[in-house]
């Protein structure tokens, strides 16, 4: 069964925040050198096994496409809506248009 990589990258931060909390709370420097170093060795453990994760390439091009595609429909729908019924109300065109917008907005330059 494959593995989820957002699972994996989860995974690799919850290990940092662990070793936060390790480095506030444990105060033997020994044996908060020994859990960090176990910890170390899991995160890269895990590491490797995100780097040996198979993707499906047009899956991953689809997804790297998904707001200029989401931006494409609703230009194309807002023009045939426009072109079958020119009485739409700017308003509806704007409901229909909305949430990709305000999602682009948001995601920036894709953070």
């Amino acid at each position: 069964m494959p593995i989820n990589p957002t699972l994996i990258s989860a995974g690799i931060g919850a290990l940092s925040k662990v070793c936060n909390i390790v480095d506030q709370a444990v105060e033997d420097k020994d044996l908060k050198n020994q859990i960090n170093a176990q910890l170390e060795l899991a995160r890269a453990e895990m590491y490797m096994k995100e780097l040996d994760t198979t993707t499906v390439p047009w899956i991953d091009g689809l997804h790297k496409m998904g707001r200029q595609l989401l931006s494409f429909v609703i230009v194309i729908a807002s023009a045939v809506i426009l072109y079958f019924n020119p009485d739409v109300s700017p308003l509806a065109l704007a409901v229909l248009a909305g949430p990709t917008g305000i999602y682009n907005y948001i995601k920036g330059q894709g953070r």
